[in-house]
């Protein structure tokens, strides 16, 4: 196998077959299955070696590498994919090879990789050796649709290289190629936003603050689009609802039990009744939490639900949660009007009020126009406000 690190056995009748050109620019992706168990030690060699081959033929592409399955995507002149596949097909060391997509394109997927090999190991960071260990979703991302993945594999990629070590600067720029390959999920017309997408991309955000930074420039970024119009209100929805999927699983392993700390307070984080944009108010429980606050949630249906069940409870503070993407300024007036009723009833001084989204984001006086004490512009500034508010009070 250090020939093409890849199995080979007959070749099938190829799907959609590239025109005969032998300069022509093709694209051939295939499956097999290995006749008997790689040991993952010997993956690195293995894709060494077909890096070389690879580049001396002109060829780029990717791998996948699952349980004793294959499925690659090899792109090149015509005449050195055929040389390449004829060399492929007689290792003996796979089967039941075959021919997913084999064409003509305009131009490479994988123009930067003569190989990369990528492997289920959620645990372990990408290599520099050629190999890219990645979560689960990812693969059964990529084996369930590989006919769409050249994307998927190379925005993952992108996405997650060098995130365990990452220096704080290459954060930001790893943070903003997320974000840019989740923007290209929404606006796609192929309809591919889905869970395992959006969590294959997200994986890289180890942690609740790591997810809700990424979360904060999404949101911004679709609220941008949105108001360009660029892309619609059922894009967003469908955007947001995959990010919540995927944040749920992620938080599984990703969400510290942080003790409550004597000197913090307890919260009350609600979502605006009638904003469909949950998460938000999600991230900023979970951060408050992870930072110390006791945080409990409220989806209430209307003002008077929400106002009853701070009446039922003493709160130190009360968040008021509301879309990130979209402004929503209708909101305003009935949230001018849930703050003076709390006001009203809470004994003095009464919770800490503080609002949060798009409408109270921009730095101006929204938040102090409808009577709040404060805006938080991120989830991941709300826990330092509230002590430094909690602090000022005392």
């Amino acid at each position: 196998m250090d020939d093409m690190m890849y199995p080979g056995a007959p070749l099938g009748p190829a799907l959609g077959r590239a025109d005969s050109d032998p300069r022509q620019l093709s694209r051939l992706i295939y499956r097999s299955r290995a006749t008997a168990q790689f040991d993952p030690r010997t993956l690195p060699r293995l894709v060494k070696a077909a890096q070389g081959r690879n580049r001396a033929e002109g060829l780029t592409g990717a791998m996948v590498y699952d349980g004793g399955r294959f499925v690659q995507w090899l792109e090149g002149p015509r005449s050195a994919l055929d040389s390449v596949v004829a060399s492929i097909r007689s290792d003996p060391r796979h089967d039941r090879f075959e021919v997913l997509r084999d064409r003509s394109v305009n131009r490479r997927s994988f123009a930067a990789w003569t190989m990369m090999l990528a492997t289920r190991d959620a645990e372990e960071p990408p290599g520099r050796d050629g190999t890219m260990r990645a979560p689960a979703a990812a693969i059964d991302a990529l084996l369930a649709d590989p006919d769409a993945t050249p994307g998927l594999l190379r925005d993952l990629f992108g996405a997650t290289s060098g995130a365990a070590d990452a220096e704080p600067g290459q954060e930001a720029a790893q943070r903003a190629h997320t974000v840019d390959a989740l923007i290209a999920l929404v606006t796609s017309a192929r309809g591919e936003v889905t869970a395992d997408r959006i969590e294959a991309l997200c994986h890289h955000a180890q942690g609740v603050e790591a997810f809700a930074a990424l979360y904060d420039e999404t949101a911004k970024a679709l609220g941008e689009l949105w108001l360009a119009r660029h892309c619609s209100a059922a894009d967003i929805a469908t955007a947001l609802s995959a990010l919540q999927t995927a944040y749920r699983r992620l938080r599984l392993h990703a969400l510290p039990s942080g003790r409550p700390r004597p000197e913090a307070g307890r919260a009350l984080v609600a979502q605006m009744p009638g904003d469909p944009h949950v998460l938000g108010a999600i991230l900023k429980a979970d951060l408050l939490r992870v930072r110390g606050w006791r945080a409990d949630m409220a989806f209430s249906d209307s003002p008077e639900g929400l106002a009853e069940r701070l009446s039922a409870r003493p709160y130190d503070a009360l968040v008021l949660a509301t879309s990130r993407v979209l402004p929503n300024p209708r909101h305003l007036p009935g949230i001018a009007a849930l703050i003076a009723q709390v006001r009203a009833a809470a004994p003095a001084p009464g919770p800490i009020m503080v609002v949060g989204g798009r409408a109270f984001a921009a730095g101006d006086t929204a938040w102090r126009d409808v009577g709040a004490d404060a805006a938080c512009a991120t989830p991941a500034d709300l826990a330092g406000l509230l002590d430094s508010l909690r602090a000022a009070r005392r």
